[in-house]
């Protein structure tokens, strides 16, 4: 998970347009959403997290699948670096 978001973070900041940091972050984000699909696809029993609660919305509500895994990837994404960003104690 880690080399995932490295890549994205590389991705983020590729101000010169470098090819290879722009494929290997699409790389990364297929691998991820890989993992996504497999998780969406295994939510069998009720819990209270957030990948339940999106899976088993009512249909009218519900997120279609590529829009619960770019959703997840912002929450996943943006929690590394909000822990990151945190000052040392």
């Amino acid at each position: 998970m880690r080399r995932w978001y490295d890549s994205f973070e590389a991705a983020l900041a590729n101000f010169t347009g470098d090819d290879n940091i722009r494929t290997a972050a699409r790389r990364s984000v297929a691998e991820f959403h890989a993992l996504l699909d497999t998780a969406i696809d295994s939510v069998t029993h009720a819990d209270d997290s957030l990948l339940h609660n999106w899976v088993n919305a009512p249909a009218d509500e519900r997120l279609d699948d590529d829009e619960i895994k770019r959703n997840l990837s912002i929450v996943f994404f943006g929690g590394i670096s909000t822990v990151e960003a945190l000052p040392a104690e």
